[in-house]
């Protein structure tokens, strides 16, 4: 075999492990697009506080955000089955739960109808909710609550639980938060909000109004959309580029922020390596 012929088979040989590489490669992609925009996972996480009442220690959340009225064949009953399978105590939604893009209020509501059947649910409204036409919001926000939702705009609510009982605080704006966080009278505050990167600014409006916030259950960054190596997440709204808060929980001058990575896609935005989720958050008393 001359050198020609030698270089010849080399070329092929170069050029069919490029063509396998490429084709491994972007059956990988495919597949990782298609699992982070179908898939729901359950990420199951735990907090310990000393203010915690004895009646809530094992007490499990299921915290749902965002939404966006996903369009997925049945997907809200495959998200309902999920929660269900729980076995949740309370249901929090953290806004976002009809998309303001191409919004389909009833089917966010037969989400909510069947969640309603599950355990009590607190729900609050995010920027999509604000940026449907008033028309859409109401439907929405009345068709909750004949649903049984209990919509907190801006309002505090005492959940009881046995013989103890909680705060649970709503908010969706910065105008009347330290009136409303004042109202909670109980030792432990939850709140309920859509944007993480406001939990500095709602610590300090908490000891404004004389009291304080042990979680914050938040979502809106949708995991940051696309997760790479060393890259937590690549884009949040509301953080810009590189976000700090997009998946989990973290410690926030005493406050547990948790965020939602969320259960549903904006207009045509689409993940990578950021699944959908929802968390199971068990509740438990630091003794």
């Amino acid at each position: 075999m001359n050198t020609e012929e030698k270089t010849s088979r080399s070329n092929k040989k170069h050029k069919k492990i490029i063509f396998v590489v490429i084709l491994v490669l972007t059956v990988a992609v495919l597949a990782d697009f298609i699992w982070s925009n179908t898939y729901i996972e359950v990420k199951k996480l735990s907090g310990s506080f000393k203010d915690l009442p004895e009646s809530f220690d094992g007490c499990k959340i299921i915290h749902i955000s965002d939404f966006h009225n996903e369009w997925g064949l049945d997907y809200y009953e495959r998200l309902a089955d999920k929660v269900n399978d729980c076995g949740p105590d309370y249901i929090f939604v953290t806004g976002d739960s009809v998309d303001s893009l191409f919004p389909e209020v009833d089917r966010s509501l037969k989400l909510m109808e069947r969640l309603t059947d599950i355990c009590p649910v607190y729900l609050v409204l995010g920027n999509h909710e604000y940026a449907l036409s008033e028309e859409d919001r109401t439907a929405f926000v009345s068709g909750a609550k004949e649903c049984g939702v209990n919509v907190l705009t801006n309002e505090c609510a005492t959940v009881t639980r046995g013989t103890d009982s909680i705060s649970i605080v709503g908010l969706d704006n910065m105008v009347n938060d330290a009136e409303v966080l004042a109202q909670a009278k109980e030792d432990f505050v939850i709140l309920l909000n859509h944007y993480p990167e406001d939990c500095n600014y709602f610590n300090v409006s908490a000891e404004y109004a004389g009291t304080h916030i042990d979680i914050d259950f938040t979502g809106h960054a949708h995991g940051g959309l696309i997760k790479l190596p060393f890259v937590n997440g690549l884009y949040a709204p509301g953080q810009g580029l590189f976000p700090q808060y997009v998946d989990g929980a973290y410690d926030i001058g005493g406050t547990t922020l948790v965020v939602s990575r969320g259960t549903g896609n904006s207009g045509v935005t689409q993940r990578f390596s950021d699944p959908f989720e929802i968390i199971e958050y068990t509740l438990e008393k630091d003794k």
